[in-house]
């Protein structure tokens, strides 16, 4: 997948057309289109290019009022840091240089004001996590060595430019579900249900609404939840009390949640029975509620201009 082939300002139209279009019947496109531009020229302008020492757990900002204009002044910023090994460069390099990790923050930045910074550390050790108390995203280069491993056991006939794509997919998912984590934390958003399965859900939303071949980047995380849930083995009493749903769990709703974005487009998910009958019945209702819930709970966050409310 070409990830260049979607500018940073078609991206963030689409992040304020999806916030718009769940409480607007009709907007002033070449108004959002401005405003959103105009943000991502102010993102560029204060970008730290990945020089950044943190997130200023202070802050700046004014908060949302009701009408949706956000005034916060916060970011998310990325700070990468060399793995310090030749095992772990090449993920760094894909990270660093494919440039989707950088793509998806300048996007949501434009679209959605923060009251506080959030750093994405891009970095080798634990991860991926968001940590609530640092306001930091942690993405490690150790996790994309584990997946890479993963890859070699099970679809070990995969060729290298598939391979990169997997992990990139994974990368961009796995991004967004953390980014989810940080707006429940920092914005106060109400989650009913577990959050971990709230933050599956809106990185599927954005990938299928944002990418041309979101729906492909969302199934490869599935995927990957497969195969997990394949090595998994027996069942511990204690993952039946962990915070993430169990992985089998996890890929049934994101196949589901792609089914149901777009039936019509999917429905070689039923001749191939991926999902049984009564099931995708259900799927394009569920994804519905999940792009209407999220979407509702971010409109009052999203950046002056950005937005013709």
């Amino acid at each position: 997948m070409d990830y260049q082939r979607t500018t940073l300002a078609m991206i963030a139209l689409t992040i304020s057309g999806l916030l718009s279009a769940c409480c607007c019947e009709s907007d002033d496109l070449e108004s959002i289109a401005e405003g959103v531009e105009e943000a991502v020229e102010e993102g560029d302008e204060e970008s730290d290019e990945g020089t950044d020492e943190g997130a200023d757990k202070g802050g700046s900002a004014t908060g949302a009022d009701e009408g949706g204009s956000a005034t916060g002044e916060g970011r998310f910023k990325v700070r990468y840091s060399d793995p310090g090994g030749k095992k772990l460069n090449k993920y760094h390099k894909i990270l660093k240089e494919d440039g989707v990790i950088d793509e998806i923050v300048e996007a949501v930045n434009a679209a959605i004001a923060l009251p506080v910074d959030v750093t994405i550390k891009v970095q080798s050790g634990d991860g991926p996590l968001y940590d609530p108390q640092e306001r930091a995203i942690y993405y490690n280069h150790e996790f994309l060595d584990e997946v890479d491993g993963l890859i070699g056991q099970h679809l070990e006939d995969m060729s290298a430019e598939d391979r990169k794509t997997f992990l990139i997919d994974v990368t961009a998912f796995v991004l967004l579900h953390e980014i989810a984590h940080a707006l429940i934390d920092v914005l106060k958003l109400p989650v009913v249900g577990k959050e971990e399965d709230a933050a599956d859900g809106l990185a599927t939303i954005f990938v299928t609404e944002l990418y041309e071949e979101g729906a492909e980047m969302a199934l490869t995380n599935a995927e990957l939840f497969d195969i997990e849930a394949a090595n998994a083995g027996d069942f511990e009493e204690e993952d039946f009390w962990d915070e993430h749903s169990l992985n089998a769990q996890r890929f049934a709703s994101i196949v589901c949640w792609v089914y149901g974005s777009d039936p019509d487009k999917h429905d070689s998910f039923l001749k191939e029975e991926i999902i049984p009958e009564e099931t995708a019945e259900r799927c394009p209702e569920e994804y519905a509620q999940q792009r209407k819930s999220w979407l509702q709970l971010l409109k009052p966050h999203t950046r002056p201009g950005a937005l013709d409310l």
